[in-house]
């Protein structure tokens, strides 16, 4: 396991004031980089994840239960083997998309047979937009199950 440098208080309330909620000074926040990617650490599992200028939940995260809230889409079962390898997400795949996504937005996508989140990925277009397209890449992959963040724990 990676250890990281274990932030102060006063770090962890800067983390709070900027929507990453669910721990408090009790638990152990440490920041780290593996592979060139910044990581926080909580109680020692890999949490949240830098994707550009923004701190993404880890898979572990939401499947632990953590309330994360997002937008998602759904994928047909033949786009799943893709998605689980690291592959966008191409829109002859989607079959069903949340109202209200934004261009950009963190999105969870989900197989259609029982919601299973397969990964995390960042809105190419919004929705109305989305639904529009008849091919093409709708979703860029930015954590999936069985990627470096994943195989961490």
């Amino acid at each position: 396991m990676i250890k990281g440098r274990r932030m102060s208080n006063s770090e962890v309330k800067e983390l709070n004031a900027i929507g990453l909620t669910g721990f408090s000074k009790k638990d152990v926040v440490e920041s780290a980089e593996f592979e060139g990617i910044s990581i926080l650490i909580i109680n020692g599992v890999v949490e949240f994840f830098k994707s550009g200028d923004r701190w993404v939940p880890t898979l572990r995260r939401i499947y632990a239960g953590a309330n994360i809230e997002m937008k998602s889409i759904s994928v047909d079962p033949g786009a799943i083997k893709f998605i689980s390898s690291g592959a966008d997400v191409m829109r002859p795949g989607i079959v069903s998309i949340d109202d209200g996504i934004s261009k950009g937005a963190l999105v969870l996508i989900k197989e259609t047979g029982h919601g299973k989140v397969l990964a995390i990925g960042e809105a190419l277009y919004s929705s109305d937009e989305m639904k529009s397209l008849d091919k093409g890449k709708a979703v860029k992959n930015v954590h999936y199950v069985g990627d470096k963040l994943w195989n961490l724990q």
